[in-house]
C-alpha cells in the first residue's frame, strides 16, 4: 500500500481484522469537506450517533509537527500536534482505509514531515490563475499535505495583481483584486496553507514599469526591466507592500524578488549605495510597516545568481530568509554549492526547486534531490517547488506531485526516492500518482483544471483558444524576453 506522501511508520497487521464501520462518529471537523471526504471516498457516513468513533486529541508542541493514528475495532485514535496535523492524519487515515473492502485491518501510523515549509509556486507575472484555479490548487496541495502557496504575482510580461489606486494590472483581463487575494488569502487558511506573496522590487518589474516609466533605468538580465534604484522605487514598493501587509497574517512571509537584475544607481543615493543597502532598505521598509500594523513578517528574497553580497547584518536574524534555486539535476553540484556555501553562513534558507519554464512535461529529480541533500542542512526551513511559466497543472502534475512527495519525507523506502533512470521513475511514479489522483478525484480533477484556468498561457501568450499565439497583454511583447534564454545554464 503506497500513501502519499509516504508515512515513517505504517504497520498493518493482517492478522487482526475486524467488519467495517457502516457509520463513524467524529470528535472533530478539521477541514471543510471531511464528511464528505468519508461519505463519497470510503463509502462510510458520518453521524453523531454512530458507535465507531475517530477521536482526535492534541498534543500541542511547539518543537515539531507529529501525527499518529491507531486503528482498531474499538474506534480510530488520532493524536497529533495541531489541528493541521490532525487534518493530515485524517487524510492518511482516508487513503488507508479507501483501498480495503469490507474488513478493515488493526494498524498503527506514526509520522512527521521532514520540513516546516512545504510550498508551491505558481507564475502570476507570466501565466493567468483566476480565483477558482487558485482555490483549487490550494486544495490539491492540502491533499499533499503542503503548507505554504507562493504567488509570485507580477513580472516583466504580466501583472497578475490589481493594486488600489494604481493602474498595474489593469491591461491584464485575468488579473485579481486586492480583495480577491484577501479571499485567497482567508481561503487557503481552512486547508492550513500559508500564502507568500512575491512583489517584485528590482528587476522583472516591466509589467508595471511601463506605467512608470521614469522608475525604469534599463534592461534587467534577461532582457525586461530593471529598476532605477533611487527613493522614488522605494516610496513606490513601500506602497505595494503595505496593500499586502496590512492583509496578510501577522506571522507570514513577503517576497521581494530581488535577482536577475542590472545595477542602475538614482541620483538622489550617493554613488557609495550598493545592492547590500538596497536590501537592508527594504527589510526596514518592511519592518516599518510590521510596527505600523502589528505585525511579525519575514523578509524573503532570491538568492541572486550574480552571488551578490548580503547584508551582514541581517544573515542571522530569522526573520529574514534567502531563497537559493536550481530546477535541474544536470547541475547537481550547483545545488550541493549553494547548501555547504549558505548553511556556513547560516542565514535562513528556503530552497527553489520545481521546474523551469523549458521543463515542458513537468519536473521532479531536482526537487528531490533539494529535498534529500536539504534534510543535513539545519538552517534549511523548507522546499518551494516552483512552476515557471506555466499554468496547465495537470500536464505538469508530476512537479507538484513531486513537492508533496519529498519535501514531507525526502529518503523513505520507496522506489521513488531511490530510482535515477528517468524512465524507470516514470513506469514507478505514474501508477502511484495516478492512484493518489483517483483517490482525492473531487479535488484533483483535471477536467476542472483545465476548465477553471480558461486557456493555457506561457510565458504571457495563449496557446489555446480564440486568442491562441496572441499575448495576454500589451505587456507581453513589450518585455522581450520571449527567446534566447539558455535555461539550463542558470546558476
Amino acid at each position: 500500500m503506497e500513501i502519499v506522501p509516504p508515512t515513517r511508520k505504517c504497520n498493518i497487521d493482517k492478522a487482526k481484522k475486524f467488519r467495517k464501520p457502516k457509520m463513524i462518529k467524529l470528535t472533530d471537523f478539521v477541514y471543510p469537506t471531511i464528511k464528505e471526504d468519508f461519505q463519497s471516498i470510503c463509502g462510510i457516513a458520518v453521524s453523531p450517533s454512530a458507535s465507531y468513533p475517530v477521536n482526535i486529541k492534541l498534543e500541542e508542541s511547539a518543537d515539531r509537527e507529529f501525527y499518529s493514528i491507531e486503528i482498531k475495532y474499538t474506534g480510530v485514535e488520532i493524536r497529533a500536534s495541531d489541528n493541521a496535523n490532525s487534518a493530515y492524519a485524517i487524510l492518511t487515515l482516508i487513503q488507508i482505509i479507501s483501498q480495503w473492502q469490507d474488513e478493515w485491518h488493526y494498524t498503527s501510523v506514526e509520522d512527521f514531515p521532514a520540513y516546516k515549509t512545504r510550498a508551491f509556486m505558481i507564475d502570476m507575472g507570466r501565466s493567468i490563475f483566476p480565483v477558482e484555479l487558485i482555490k483549487r490548487i490550494i486544495r490539491i496541495m492540502f491533499r499533499l499535505k503542503m503548507n505554504t502557496l507562493h504567488l509570485h504575482l507580477f513580472d516583466d510580461e504580466l501583472c497578475g495583481i490589481r493594486f488600489d489606486e494604481f493602474d498595474f494590472g489593469q491591461e491584464n483581463p485575468h488579473s485579481i483584486t486586492i480583495a480577491e487575494l484577501k479571499e485567497i488569502i482567508d481561503y487557503a487558511k481552512k486547508y492550513y496553507v500559508d500564502i507568500i506573496p512575491e512583489i517584485e522590487a528590482w528587476a522583472h518589474v516591466g509589467s508595471i514599469g511601463y506605467y512608470v516609466p521614469k522608475l525604469i533605468g534599463g534592461a534587467g538580465v534577461y532582457n525586461g526591466a530593471a529598476f532605477i534604484i533611487c527613493n522614488q522605487t522605494f516610496e513606490l514598493i513601500s506602497r505595494l507592500a503595505e496593500q499586502l501587509v496590512e492583509i496578510m497574517p501577522a506571522d507570514s512571509i513577503l517576497h521581494f524578488g530581488l535577482d536577475e537584475a542590472n545595477w542602475y544607481l538614482g541620483d538622489d543615493l550617493p554613488e557609495s549605495f550598493t545592492p547590500a543597502d538596497m536590501v537592508n532598505r527594504y527589510y526596514d521598509i518592511l519592518s516599518e510597516l510590521n510596527v505600523k500594523y502589528g505585525k511579525q513578517i519575514k523578509f524573503a528574497l532570491w538568492a541572486d545568481h550574480k552571488e551578490k553580497k548580503l547584508p551582514a547584518n541581517l544573515i542571522n536574524r530569522k526573520d529574514f530568509i534567502v531563497e537559493p534555486w536550481q530546477y535541474w539535476i544536470a547541475n547537481s553540484d550547483d545545488i550541493d554549492r549553494k547548501l555547504r556555501e549558505y548553511k556556513d553562513l547560516g542565514v535562513s534558507l528556503l530552497a527553489g526547486a520545481g521546474q523551469s519554464m523549458a521543463q515542458f512535461r513537468g519536473s521532479y529529480f531536482a526537487t528531490r534531490y533539494w529535498s534529500q541533500k536539504g534534510e543535513k542542512c539545519d538552517n534549511l526551513i523548507g522546499i518551494d517547488t516552483t512552476m515557471w511559466g506555466w499554468n496547465d497543472i495537470e500536464n505538469k502534475f508530476v512537479t507538484l506531485f513531486a513537492g508533496g512527495y519529498f519535501s514531507w519525507f525526502p529518503n523513505s523506502e520507496s522506489p521513488l526516492a531511490t530510482t535515477d533512470d528517468s524512465e524507470n521513475f516514470d513506469r514507478v511514479v505514474f501508477p502511484i500518482m495516478s492512484n493518489f489522483v483517483s483517490i482525492f478525484r473531487e479535488d484533483i480533477d483535471f477536467d476542472k483544471l483545465r476548465e477553471e484556468r480558461i486557456e493555457t498561457v506561457f510565458n504571457g501568450y495563449y496557446l489555446t483558444g480564440k486568442a491562441r499565439y496572441k499575448p495576454v497583454a500589451f505587456t507581453v511583447p513589450l518585455a522581450n524576453t520571449a527567446g534566447g534564454h539558455n535555461f539550463i545554464a542558470e546558476t
